[in-house]
């Protein structure tokens, strides 16, 4: 977020391609300042709000670096702060647009695209997209998923057995480069504590990949604030794919990545029936 017409600018002159995970995110909530911070703002006129796209502008005086609105203004100017119709305090932050027009290219590496946020992101701002079909993936056959999981019964009571204390960390053995086991000067197996809690959000690491026992106890919603102001101007995401998707990442931290056998407990209702039409359905 902190790119300037300058970057863009260099990019678009020396012809990038730009190669982007969706794990960066093109849209997401804005909540450094407050709902009477945008009162006074509007009150002074030192912001406008577009009705065609919710898109602050500062119109106000330059301020100094040290204003407690320097930041907001810096935003505003840099185009990246939006607010939705139904109120105007569910503001988000959105990469500049230029971004994916500037490049020569820009190439997105993504799973269950269509109806979730970034495709939503992208049609509103009337970017046209097609599949990549350049460089083939490996594909792996549900057939092949379904016999690493173990998928334990719908059963919401499970959820009240977890306790955040008395599971937040597991104990895993340490070993050196060749793959050796490390002991200690008493000649014990040496362990390193991991946290045994994940952000149910997470993407992008292997640091669980050895994990094996998962419970996913609750719903997936898409940020109250991406998902009005995206709804509010005609692209609402699609929940059952947000969900989905978001479950996938969130088993795939696990040691399932290394095609191993796992344990799944979904406490959710929604969630499970979400991902068990995924996981039974060759066609997705």
């Amino acid at each position: 977020l902190s790119m300037t017409d300058r970057h863009l600018d260099v990019i678009e002159q020396q012809g990038y391609i730009v190669i982007a995970d969706e794990e960066v995110n093109a849209i997401t909530k804005f909540d450094k300042y407050t709902y009477d911070d945008l009162d006074y703002l509007l009150l002074k006129k030192d912001i406008e709000i577009s009705e065609v796209d919710g898109m602050l502008s500062w119109v106000g005086v330059d301020l100094g670096q040290r204003n407690k609105y320097r930041y907001f203004a810096d935003m505003c100017d840099s185009k990246m702060i939006y607010s939705a119709k139904r109120d105007r305090a569910m503001m988000v932050t959105q990469l500049p647009i230029r971004l994916f027009t500037c490049a020569k290219r820009v190439i997105i590496m993504t799973y269950m695209f269509e109806g979730n946020i970034l495709d939503c992101f992208l049609r509103l701002k009337g970017i046209k997209v097609k599949k990549f079909t350049e460089v083939k993936t490996t594909q792996i056959s549900k057939k092949d998923i379904r016999s690493l999981i173990t998928l334990l019964p719908l059963d919401e009571s499970l959820s009240k057995l977890i306790r955040p204390k008395g599971y937040s960390f597991y104990k895993e053995y340490i070993f050196d480069n060749d793959g050796g086991a490390v002991y200690d000067k008493n000649g014990k197996h040496k362990t390193i504590e991991k946290p045994c809690w994940l952000y149910a959000g997470c993407r992008a690491t292997n640091e669980y990949s050895n994990t094996w026992l998962l419970f996913h106890c609750y719903d997936r919603h898409p940020n109250t604030s991406v998902a009005s102001y995206l709804a509010d101007y005609g692209h609402a995401p699609k929940l059952n794919v947000f969900r989905c998707s978001e479950i996938c990442q969130w088993v795939w931290r696990s040691r399932i990545r290394k095609s191993l056998p796992i344990v799944l407990a979904i406490t959710n209702d929604k969630m499970y029936n979400v991902f068990t039409d995924w996981l039974n359905n060759d066609e997705i």
